[in-house]
Order: C-alpha cells, then structure tokens, then sequence
C-alpha cells in the first residue's frame, strides 16, 4: 500500500470517527434545551441532600484550611443578592443554601449538587459591582434550575466514545489489511482512528459541557434582569474575566467553559429579552439608551 492510499484511508476513517463519535454522544443525551429567554420552575432541594453536601463542603474548606464564613459583611453582601434574585423567582432566600468560603485569593463560584451555592471571597473581593456579582450568582441558580451537570452523564458518553473508538480501530485495521497494507500499517492506522476517536470524543463531550454554561448565562441573565439587576454586567464580567478569575479564557475547544469572547456573543444576542425583563421590573429601558 502506497503513503497515498494510507493518508487517504486515514482521511476517511477520521470523517468517520467525527460522524459517529457526534452522533453516539447526541443519542445518550436526552437533556432538552431551555430556550432562551425562558427560566425553569424551582424545585426546593430535599433537606437530606442538603446536609450532604454542606458536609462534602465543610470537609473540602477544612481540608484546605479555609474557613466557611456565615456573618460578617462579605456574606451579608452575597447573601442580600441572593434574597433579591431568589425573591425575582418568587421563592424565599433560604432555599438554596449559601456558603462563602473564605479562601484567601481563590476567585471562584459554584453549584454543588444542584442545591447548594458556594462563593469564595477572593471573588467578592474582585468583584465590587454588585451587578456583576448578580450576574455570577444569577449563572449560579442557573445551573441548579436546570439540574446541569450530573456525574453518570458525563461517564455514559465516556463510555460511549470508547465504545466508538475500539470498534472503529478494529474496522479500520481489518478494511486496511483487506486492501493489502502490511500488518504494521494496518495496526497504526486501527490506532489513530481510536485515538482520533478520543480526541473528537472528548471534544464533543465538553461541548455538551460547554452547552450548559451558555445555558446558564443565559438563564442567569434572565433572573438577575428579572430581579433588578443591570443584565449588561454580565458581559462586563466577561470582559474583565482575566482579572476577575485569572488565566486565559481565549481557547474554548478542550474546555468545560466557552472562551470568554464567545461567552459575550452569546450574552449579547440574549441581551434584548433580558432588557425587556429589566424594563418591566424597574420601568428604566436601558435599549434606548445603547
């Protein structure tokens, strides 16, 4: 077999691998979308629940040395935001637990368990617009409304690529040894089409990642509009991104998050209907004012 017909075999056998390992992860994810502009109905957590994960919580800060605050101004601010958007969705400020963890420069946030939110003060500290803080906090719920994120997901669609990829290598070293390549050749091409299956796997995976972040700002921009907040500090946020959170947010493809221009695009075309949200809760159109 000439370098040719191998290359050209590989070409093919890697459109193959794009094709399946896409529509195999399509198939086991049967999440439905939430369209944009839309806010999911709230479901209180269960109590049980709740004290497991404010026990993973506890022992995650004490393991790091970092403390779990519950006074002081910091929580006070956090937590007066988050009565405000809670009370936008029409449900009391105490229904998703809140816990500010106390962790030196750490800029972060999060959703644990789909019922519980976690904010680090090297965060509150950066943050000092309360509207952009909304806009991380609304991002927060979001994820939490929309249940994202479950654990057995992500393992199903591991398995799944995996699945793809050892049948395709097999297939493929077979079609290359039928066609006359030596058995080396055919072996290294079985093998880059299982690797190939891995890399375009993992790539789609976290664009089912990525998906869920997009849905939750666009969610989150809704609740924090909903509860008053200026919707275009969410996109300020993005823009500030690197001195918010540090690092690089330029490169989205092997990524759990989009990159932050991408992230602003999207913010943007959902911008509208969030400004109508805003104008209805505060009787200000800032549209006329763009």
């Amino acid at each position: 077999m000439n370098a040719s017909t191998i290359l050209s075999g590989l070409r093919q056998a890697l459109l193959l691998v794009a094709l399946l390992a896409l529509l195999s992860l399509a198939a086991c994810s049967g999440r439905k979308t939430i369209p944009v502009g839309e806010i999911p109905k709230v479901t209180k957590p269960s109590k049980q629940v709740s004290k497991m994960t404010y026990s993973a919580i506890a022992k995650r800060a004490n393991s790091r040395r970092q403390k779990l605050l519950r006074s002081g101004s910091e929580y006070d601010r956090v937590r007066n935001i988050l009565n405000r958007l809670t009370a936008a969705l029409g449900t009391p400020g105490d229904t998703w637990p809140l816990y500010i963890v106390d962790g030196y420069d750490v800029a972060n946030a999060s959703a644990v368990n789909q019922n519980s939110i976690v904010v680090y003060t090297g965060l509150i500290r950066r943050i000092r617009d309360d509207n952009m803080l909304a806009a991380i906090m609304g991002h927060e719920i979001a994820h939490i409304l929309a249940k994202h994120g479950p654990d057995k997901d992500r393992k199903k669609k591991v398995g799944t690529t995996n699945m793809v990829g050892n049948i395709l290598g097999v297939a493929v070293s077979v079609g290359a040894a039928v066609v006359g390549a030596d058995p080396n050749s055919a072996r290294t091409l079985g093998g880059l089409a299982h690797k190939g299956t891995a890399v375009v796997g993992t790539g789609a995976i976290l664009a089912f990642d990525r998906s869920q972040e997009t849905e939750a700002d666009h969610v989150g921009l809704m609740i924090m509009a909903k509860a008053g907040y200026d919707p275009r500090a969410a996109v300020k946020v993005w823009k500030n991104s690197k001195e918010i959170f540090g690092g690089s947010n330029s490169f989205s493809f092997l990524s759990t998050h989009p990159s932050g221009s991408t992230r602003i695009d999207d913010l943007e075309d959902a911008m509208p209907k969030a400004l109508e949200l805003y104008k209805a809760r505060t009787g200000v159109d800032l549209a006329s004012r763009e």
